[in-house]
């Protein structure tokens, strides 16, 4: 009976501590889609709670010295090739004790992560204070490939060649629809034979007319997008797919529609109205412009 109570005793103890240790700091990712196109920005969320007792300070001195570390599978069940090994998310993060705090990580910066596939994904945190490091839940998504709708070769206009330099090769505009689990979306990818410059999304397929695109006298491309059969979201993105505009507009008595000017290389929207933010719409979390409810 002694025996009994003695072990119970024992591992009484060892559940306590283990239960202790795990409790030390809280951490959950998540990630802001479950699909993602190819070359798409990926981002991660991490939600840290601290149940140490103390302030942790995730700084550069030695008793500040803290980090995350993500273990990322590829498709193919290997590890992910790292591209940035020195970058800690966590830098200057303050975590008072019993507070939280999350930060956003853009992974796809840290890894390569655009072979097509699913992608599981963890963190560890540890920290110079703490007794152990700590893991995350794990995440996963998939990375898909698209289907171009519209494509325009265009040339680099030369006040992006720095002086003596020879002139940046053509690039490829490409219109991809994907399916993103719920519908089909339309992105804008920007690339050249070694690069891909930016993949961003425009908007979704409702239907009926696709994005209506236009290059200027200066390579940007102009898109107008049907977000409902009366409403219109406009884009201009430069050549490295930087937003140079965007706009929304309604249809009134007439279709809004682009226009291009092909004398003075200029694009510009006629038709309909231009329509008055938190009036006529609101943006959603992709900055994209809907009715209000």
């Amino acid at each position: 009976m002694k025996v009994q109570l003695r072990l119970v005793a024992f591992f009484s103890i060892l559940l306590f501590a283990s239960l202790e240790s795990f409790s030390q700091i809280g951490i959950q990712l998540s990630s802001d889609r479950k699909i993602y196109l190819q070359y798409e920005p990926i981002f991660i969320k991490v939600q840290m709670r601290n149940y140490s007792g103390k302030t942790l300070v995730f700084g550069e001195t030695d008793d500040m010295q803290g980090s995350i570390s993500f273990h990322v599978e590829n498709p193919k069940k290997n590890i992910a090739e790292q591209r940035k090994k020195t970058y800690n998310p966590l830098l200057g993060v303050i975590l008072p004790s019993g507070g939280a705090e999350q930060v956003i990580v853009p992974i796809h910066r840290l890894y390569h992560m655009s072979d097509l596939g699913v992608y599981n994904v963890r963190a560890t945190i540890k920290h110079r204070s703490l007794p152990s490091s700590y893991e995350s839940n794990q995440v996963s998504f998939n990375v898909v490939s698209g289907k171009v709708v519209w494509e325009k070769t265009v040339g680099v206009p030369d006040f992006y060649s720095k002086e003596g330099e020879p002139r940046l090769p053509e690039r490829s505009v490409k219109i991809l629809s994907f399916y993103d689990g719920n519908g089909n979306i339309y992105a804008l990818q920007i690339e050249d034979s070694d690069k891909i410059y930016g993949v961003a999304r425009i908007g979704k397929d409702i239907g009926g007319k696709g994005p209506e695109c236009e290059i200027d006298g200066l390579s940007r491309l102009h898109i107008l997008v049907p977000v409902s059969p009366a409403l219109f979201a406009y884009f201009c993105y430069d050549i490295n797919c930087e937003v140079d505009d965007r706009e929304a507009f309604l249809k009134t008595s007439s279709t809004p529609t682009l226009v291009l000017d092909p004398k003075e290389g200029t694009v510009i929207v006629a038709g309909g109205k231009k329509a008055v933010k938190d009036l006529d719409f609101i943006e959603n979390e992709d900055g994209m412009p809907t009715f209000k409810q």
